[in-house]
């Protein structure tokens, strides 16, 4: 089941449509973590695209005080699920 939340922990806010509770607890490591700039260009998309994406809660990412956070594996798995969103 597919269901969209949003988590506060701490400093800490993230946006998705999950598929299981067990990625709740979900935290990309350092080497796992791209900016908006970096995901504009693994889908390339415009940042301002990525912006659009990130506001309406198209794509998976973090907020880490003003700072966002997007996960290569979650972003990767999402495309898979989502195609219609790369084709465009």
């Amino acid at each position: 089941m597919t269901r969209k939340i949003k988590l506060k922990s701490k400093d800490i806010t993230f946006y998705a449509q999950i598929d299981s509770l067990s990625e709740q607890n979900y935290f990309p490591p350092k080497e796992d973590q791209l900016s908006q700039q970096e995901v504009a260009a693994m889908f390339n998309k415009s940042v301002q695209t990525i912006c659009n994406w990130t506001k309406t809660n198209k794509i998976p990412f973090f907020r880490v005080g003003r700072f966002l956070i997007y996960s290569r594996k979650q972003l990767i798995q999402y495309a898979a699920k989502n195609q219609q969103l790369i084709d465009r």
